[in-house]
């Protein structure tokens, strides 16, 4: 029995800390603190500015947010590291698009049974405009490029 009441208490610190997160967890309140779109409630702009996270990133935020955010380090730091890796996820993803379709447009190009049409569509892709690659590229550098063979 006292054997029983021993191993409770040791696994009380760990019970505690359980419940402790649990009752802590924001329930109800998925709406992100921030948008990188001005849309709806997300008016006023803002840039990153944190320390860790890259200047200059625009983002859009809701009224309140200075009174949630603003005042403690902590929580604008960590909405700013969101923010950057939003940013970042939203550039790589639209730069793998772009590329995935200058890839189609060369494998289109190839099976063209006409050298001018061949020739003509290679171009094309070769000049076609990458500017999400361009943007990512110069946020986060060409070595984090997507689709890049190291």
């Amino acid at each position: 029995d006292q054997g029983q009441a021993f191993q409770l208490m040791q696994l009380a610190p760990l019970i505690l800390l359980f419940l402790m997160s649990f009752f802590s967890y924001p329930a109800g309140n998925t709406e992100p603190a921030f948008s990188l779109q001005r849309t709806g409630q997300y008016l006023h702009k803002r840039q990153t500015q944190s320390r860790g996270v890259r200047p200059g990133i625009q983002y859009y935020v809701k009224e309140g947010f200075g009174r949630q955010y603003a005042r403690d380090r902590y929580s604008l730091s960590t909405v700013e590291v969101s923010v950057q890796q939003t940013f970042h996820d939203e550039l790589r993803y639209e730069c793998q698009v772009q590329t995935q379709q200058q890839r189609r447009m060369r494998t289109k190009a190839r099976q063209m049974r006409s050298p001018s049409e061949r020739a003509e569509l290679m171009q094309r892709a070769d000049e076609m405009e990458l500017s999400g690659c361009t943007e990512y590229n110069a946020w986060f550098g060409a070595e984090n490029r997507p689709g890049r063979v190291a």
